[in-house]
């Protein structure tokens, strides 16, 4: 990673979860669509930044989550694991001409259909680990799968909406 992409990245970082914990927080569908928008920073990661360097960033950003959402390592560790899960997810979309280093994914490098499958994806994992572990288990699993469905689709139109205003879809 060079010099200019680390302060791009602290810089993307400041940004998402400033705008997160200031206003989007407070983004609910009646009480069961939340807008997890910090996941944004994470899932345009750069493809290039190493697999221990994604889990500490992941990290972070899961810890400044959790201290504002008074969940003590909720985010934490649901950030950290679909993470973990994210080069899986990225190998299983593979396009037939692979994938440049110095790509990032973004609606307009990835394509709409690519990037909406990519987020569905890993929102459904972090929301799951997130309200179940809320939760507590499965004891509310009907009403936490509704907040788990409607948090991702809401999450995922305002990662793809913000998608939209900062970079120009390819067509």
């Amino acid at each position: 990673m060079k010099a200019n992409d680390i302060v791009k990245t602290a810089l993307s970082f400041m940004i998402f979860v400033i705008f997160h914990v200031l206003i989007v927080k407070y983004f609910v569908i009646g009480s069961v669509g939340l807008c997890f928008f910090y996941l944004g920073f994470l899932l345009t990661l750069s493809l290039s930044i190493p697999i221990p360097l994604l889990l500490l960033i992941s990290f972070l950003v899961g810890f400044f989550v959790d201290l504002f959402y008074d969940t003590p390592g909720i985010h934490t560790f649901a950030s950290v694991a679909i993470m973990f899960l994210r080069p899986k997810i990225i190998t299983l979309l593979t396009p037939l001409g692979g994938y440049d280093e110095i790509d990032e994914i973004t609606i307009s490098s990835m394509g709409v259909r690519w990037f909406i499958t990519y987020t569905l994806i890993l929102l459904v994992f972090h929301t799951l680990i997130v309200f179940l572990m809320e939760a507590s288990g499965f004891s509310y699993f009907h009403w936490t799968l509704s907040k788990v469905f409607c948090t991702t689709i809401f999450t995922t139109f305002m990662i793809c909406s913000f998608q939209y205003l900062l970079f120009t879809p390819k067509s």
